[in-house]
């Protein structure tokens, strides 16, 4: 199932972006942490990378596009970040990807 494939695609690059968010430093700047971001991405969706930061605005926005996400990273703060993708981790769905009805940040 391509959605179940994508949820665990998912599921690995936010567990990275978590860690690799939680090593940056406080003095980076705004260009630095998007390339954690970017990379992170890298990890699963090479030829898809507007679909991951997509991804990442639906999880910190609620919209499908937003400012440069390491600027709003760098405004709201990494913890910030951390604990709203933590959230999302959370939900039944990612934890047991046996939902029938997946986040629809999938569907995009």
């Amino acid at each position: 199932n391509e959605i179940h494939a994508r949820a665990v695609d998912l599921r690995e690059c936010l567990h990275k972006l978590i860690n690799d968010l939680l090593e940056c430093s406080d003095d980076l700047s705004d260009e630095e942490i998007q390339a954690v971001y970017y990379e992170a991405g890298k990890l699963r969706f090479s030829k898809e990378l507007r679909w991951w930061f997509s991804a990442l605005y639906q999880i910190l926005l609620g919209n499908s596009e937003g400012s440069r996400i390491g600027y709003f990273t760098k405004i709201v703060s990494i913890h910030w970040v951390v604990e709203k993708i933590r959230t999302v981790l959370k939900d039944p769905w990612f934890t047991g990807l046996t939902m029938p009805t997946p986040p629809s940040i999938l569907k995009t």
